[in-house]
């Protein structure tokens, strides 16, 4: 299985406001587990597919109406149990805080991974897109932690039949970036002119 999976990113914008009565998140969440497995009163979370849930809340962070609805949102990513992260602006609620918020959640997680393609002797700079997750398990004895390599080999192909199962795959789809100039690449290799690319 491979270690690197491809994970989903779940934004949920909100003003911070988690309504009354019946309908209110405070009352979803305590009655969550009550309601049908399936139909339109099915609690959505956990979502059933690899997936980060972050909840940008666009209010100001010393609204007294924050402070008893942050741990629901929080109870929110608890409950979907990948990760995430609740996010608010600092300070005062200005148009620059809020920028600078979805600025912060764009670095954190949204990081394009940039690396080198190769195949045989020729070679292609390449984007993936979703950027592919750090690997962490925590073992008997340490804690593993890998991460893709800047250089990515192409060693043979599979059979798009042996391929199909979505638990043994992590896909990516692959960016050329037009090389430069022409350079001489290591061991011999090339890289591809300006404005061609390696396709695979």
């Amino acid at each position: 299985m491979n270690l690197f999976i491809l994970t989903h990113q779940v934004i949920l914008v909100t003003d911070g406001k988690t309504g009354i009565g019946h309908r209110s998140l405070k009352n979803s969440l305590e009655t969550w587990d009550q309601r049908e497995s399936s139909g339109e009163d099915k609690f959505p979370l956990p979502f059933k597919f690899p997936c980060k849930l972050h909840i940008m809340v666009i209010s100001n962070p010393s609204d007294p109406d924050l402070k008893s609805s942050f741990p629901l949102f929080e109870k929110l990513i608890e409950m979907n149990g990948q990760g995430g992260e609740v996010c608010v602006p600092d300070n005062a609620l200005t148009l620059q805080s809020v920028e600078t918020m979805f600025t912060r959640l764009q670095e954190k997680y949204f990081k394009p991974y940039n690396g080198i393609l190769r195949c045989g002797n020729f070679k292609c700079s390449i984007q993936l897109f979703p950027p592919p997750d750090p690997y962490n398990v925590v073992e008997e004895f340490e804690e593993v932690h890998q991460e893709v390599g800047s250089c990515l080999e192409i060693l043979g192909f599979v059979d798009i039949a042996d391929v199909a199962s979505p638990q043994a795959l992590s896909r990516h789809l692959v960016l050329p970036l037009p090389s430069k100039e022409l350079k001489a690449a290591d061991n011999g290799g090339y890289s591809l002119l300006r404005g061609e690319s390696l396709f695979i």
